[in-house]
């Protein structure tokens, strides 16, 4: 089960000014509109330092992700702030429209105010009924929830980052500040003590069900179930330290012996990056929880002019869940290595989301591009991915190299470029979307 924002809505008036009186029909407006999350209520309306602090003590308790203050009139900023004081996590503004209640001129008052006391912050003016306001606070909202969630996350890498791909290194003190998650470590000896020590009959269990799940099979037994011992391995290591995800040091020796632990992994809601890239596996966390499916983990290979597309594929360690048809699913031994098993299918259609993460504490970036992914051939033996894009994909591979952004993209369906956005900006970390 995906989880949901939970918000706590506060709405703020002046006695004074004219509309306090309609502050608790706001109120009830406000909870329908945020139907989408978890909603808790301040025990009253605020328009004092006094009533912020119930507030603010409410949310705090109920652990929110986000608060959202409705402005009913014009109002002192330090109620807002007040509630800020004791809930520690972003704002976010929803202003309405009206000629005599001064609510505008109480957010952009009160968003000066937070910008210059150095508060995270987002902002919406207009109706409840507006589905572009209800769609800004719902991707904000998302956006703190996984900035939030990661605090208290743990990410796993396997061996180390492999040879010949600097790119891919990581600084775990920089993850740790900037995004926050913790890291476990295990040897790569360690594993495959792991591997083998796995019951054969479970294993073979294992390998059964992904045979009878699969299109096509192209693979001896013995390596399906050394595969299926693999993934009960990570699996194990995985519950053992409570991983949210993980990356495994794969090439070139152990090409094509974790592909079909990933692709299972991804569907028991663990996450998994190719190559020992630890920022990758940030990525495909954070746009797993904003998209709440399995994401593709792909390298950029090559542009199309005539549709404005590119192709992106990588070894076939996808979750069947994002192939394009059960019955196209190929279990196949890795390419070049020509062992192991992969998950060999073309990506399903769709609107997608790609997102590139590389850096650390002081150049830490984050690449977006929006797309359509169209039906495709194996035109890469592994998930191949045909993205229509809405830049030029020309201009694209230049400016791809201009920002210094990786050769690692990982893919998730839906456009959720919005809430990265705001997701960069909550942590400080640049963000560039192609377009």
């Amino acid at each position: 089960m995906h989880p949901i924002p939970r918000i706590g809505l506060a709405v703020i008036r002046h006695p004074f000014e004219e509309g306090a009186d309609e502050a608790p029909h706001i109120l009830e407006e406000a909870r329908k509109a945020l139907s989408f999350a978890e909603v808790v209520l301040a025990p009253a309306i605020c328009e004092d330092v006094a009533g912020a602090h119930l507030a603010g003590k409410a949310f705090r308790d109920s652990d929110v992700d986000l608060v959202v203050v409705v402005l009913a009139t014009w109002s002192s900023d330090a109620v807002a702030v007040r509630i800020l004081d004791f809930a520690n996590v972003p704002l976010f503004i929803w202003a309405l429209p009206a000629v005599s209640t001064g609510s505008i001129c109480g957010a952009h008052q009160l968003a000066c105010v937070l910008k210059e006391l150095g508060l995270k912050y987002g902002f919406v003016y207009g109706r409840f009924d507006e589905q572009r306001c209800i769609d800004e606070v719902s991707k904000f909202s998302r956006a703190a929830m996984v900035a939030k969630r990661l605090r208290t996350v743990t990410l796993g890498q396997v061996g180390n980052r492999i040879e010949g791909m600097t790119e891919v290194s990581f600084d775990e003190f920089s993850m740790r500040k900037v995004f926050g998650p913790m890291v476990e470590h295990l040897a790569i000896d360690k594993f495959l003590d792991m591997r083998e020590s796995q019951d054969t009959a479970r294993a073979s269990e294992v390998w059964a069900r992904v045979k009878a799940a699969a299109g096509q099979v192209n693979v001896p037994d013995e390596d399906g179930v050394r595969s299926a011992k693999a993934y009960l391995a990570l699996k194990q290591w995985a519950d053992e330290k409570s991983l949210a995800g993980l990356a495994l040091e794969c090439y070139p020796s152990l090409m094509g012996e974790a592909c079909l632990a990933y692709s299972l992994l991804a569907d028991d809601g663990i996450i998994a990056a190719c190559e020992g890239d630890m920022n990758s596996a940030l990525a495909t966390l954070i746009l797993y929880w904003l998209s709440s499916k399995p994401v593709h983990n792909t390298d950029l290979l090559t542009h199309f002019e005539e549709d404005n597309s590119i192709l992106l594929s990588h070894c076939g360690s996808g979750s069947f869940d994002i192939a394009d048809s059960p019955e196209n699913i190929r279990l196949a031994p890795v390419r070049l290595a020509h062992k192991g098993v992969c998950v060999l299918f073309p990506g399903r259609p769709g609107k997608v989301t790609l997102l590139n993460l590389v850096g650390r504490e002081e150049t830490y970036r984050m690449t977006a591009i929006s797309g359509e992914a169209v039906k495709t051939g194996m035109d890469f033996a592994g998930n191949p991915m045909r993205v229509v894009c809405e830049v030029d994909v020309v201009r694209l591979m230049h400016r791809l190299a201009e920002v210094g952004a990786g050769h690692h993209w990982m893919i998730c369906y839906g456009d959720v470029t919005r809430e990265l956005e705001h997701f960069a900006s909550l942590l400080g970390v640049p963000f560039v979307l192609m377009c």
